[in-house]
């Protein structure tokens, strides 16, 4: 049973993990939604800048988007077996200078894929680049069928109640100790 408790948070930890990283300085693609279901029209779009990387190369375009599942990403010039290519990442200029110069933009129908967590991964074309600058990728999940977004969108509030109130009960028996400590004295 422990394993499977395990087994089913990966995904979440996953997701919690790849949003420090973006919290870290990354740029992530925002999503319209967290779950999509096959058929489904997925946009995403982040605006991003060079960060203390390399000048984006743009013109080493075009450059495709890949649906990558769970935690596989691409390491040019290979491009994993479970990649599934979605379409073009367009990447424009942004309409407000600063640090965040560029914008990169998806729109795909959600291809048959098995349920889970994806990454959107790209390359261009042969692969050589699939970094640029501070994207970092983006992330949502894929549920069998859309009548079942609520379901998963339910389980996400109690999981989030649930890892809030074991932070409670951390701190109350922290609390408690200190207390027993205090009355042996």
């Amino acid at each position: 049973m422990r394993r499977i408790a395990i087994i089913g948070t990966l995904p979440l930890l996953l997701a919690v993990s790849m949003q420090e990283v973006a919290g870290a300085g990354g740029a992530v693609f925002e999503f319209e939604r967290r779950y999509y279901a096959p058929g489904d029209v997925v946009t995403g779009r982040v605006t991003f800048g060079r960060g203390s990387g390399e000048p984006i190369r743009a013109e080493a375009g075009p450059f495709t988007a890949y649906l990558l599942p769970n935690t596989a990403s691409i390491d040019p010039p290979s491009i994993p077996s479970g990649a599934v290519p979605v379409g073009p990442m367009r990447l424009d200029r942004s309409a407000t200078s600063g640090h965040s110069p560029w914008v990169a933009s998806v729109d795909f129908v959600l291809p048959e894929v098995a349920p889970g967590l994806y990454s959107m991964g790209f390359c261009n074309d042969p692969c050589t680049i699939s970094s640029m600058g501070e994207l970092v990728g983006g992330w949502f999940h894929v549920v069998p069928t859309g009548d079942l977004i609520p379901l998963y969108a339910s389980r996400d509030r109690m999981a989030q109640q649930l890892r809030s109130l074991r932070g409670d009960l951390r701190r109350s028996d922290r609390r408690a100790e200190g207390l027993a400590a205090e009355l042996r004295e």
